[in-house]
């Protein structure tokens, strides 16, 4: 059963007012959100309830990527190890209403203590976020988790990230 809301399809090849289709040429690589849980379909469906504040977390989720750098971590600590599974790291993230980061730790460790330091480091890089929507404050912050993935491929490890509410 298809999820309410709105559809977007890349399989439309000419929108219907001649605007210009975003490709892998001019920037429109497919993000690098972990949707290993989110069931396959025909089209992508969005809550647009859950996700009010979408552009704020993009914001962040976009910031916080720019500075994480897990392989060069994992070149630096042990340039020779192999890595054959996926690590994922989530990071309980407190933010001031400024958008100043009050507090963050390790919810959830990959297992390897220095990708989990290189997560809250990343985040601790791109403080401050600018323009938090005050209705996301609860009792003085704004709490959220934030997942880090890094994921094997043919050609080493693909960085993906999550936020997770």
């Amino acid at each position: 059963m298809p999820r309410p809301g709105p559809l977007l399809s890349s399989a439309i090849s000419t929108p219907p007012d001649d605007r210009p289709v975003e490709t892998t040429a001019n920037g429109g690589d497919a993000p690098n959100d972990d949707l290993n849980d989110v069931e396959k379909g025909e089209g992508t469906y969005l809550n647009t309830r859950e996700w009010k504040f979408a552009a704020f977390f993009n914001r962040v989720k976009q910031a916080v990527s720019a500075r994480w750098d897990p392989n060069g971590r994992l070149q630096q600590k042990q340039p020779n190890r192999q890595l054959y599974a996926t690590r994922t790291t989530v990071l309980a993230i407190a933010l001031r209403p400024d958008g100043t980061l009050a507090d963050v730790f390790v919810q959830q460790p990959c297992g390897i203590d220095y990708l989990d330091q290189e997560a809250i480091a990343a985040f601790e890089r791109a403080a401050p976020f600018m323009n938090p929507p005050p209705q996301l404050v609860e009792n003085g912050f704004i709490r959220f988790r934030f997942g880090f993935t890094l994921a094997p491929t043919e050609n080493g490890f693909m960085p993906v990230m999550s936020g997770r509410r």
